[in-house]
């Protein structure tokens, strides 16, 4: 569970995938290759990214958020909150 006291970054793919997320510092971070991108556990928190980054997800840098893999098919994405909705099937 992460720990609201400490600083989360995700290292980056080259495609913006999520590799995996560490605590460290910022001068810690700033000396590693590669991207990486801070992450906060609360909604919507000081540049936060919507949703806290996990390994799989997605970093979208157009809306600053990291998006969790399409659960499925049906599923629409709610662009307030990065979230997907997985959409009702009609009746047959």
């Amino acid at each position: 569970m992460p720990n609201k006291n400490h600083t989360y970054y995700a290292e980056l793919a080259q495609d913006g995938t999520v590799l995996r997320v560490i605590v460290a510092d910022a001068s810690f971070i700033a000396r590693q290759p590669g991207t990486w991108v801070q992450t906060w556990m609360e909604d919507n928190a000081p540049h936060g990214r919507k949703n806290y980054a996990g390994p799989g997800h997605k970093f979208d840098a157009g809306r600053g958020a990291f998006i969790a893999p399409r659960p499925s098919k049906d599923a629409v994405l709610d662009e307030a909150t990065c979230r997907w909705i997985d959409t009702p099937k009609p009746l047959p």
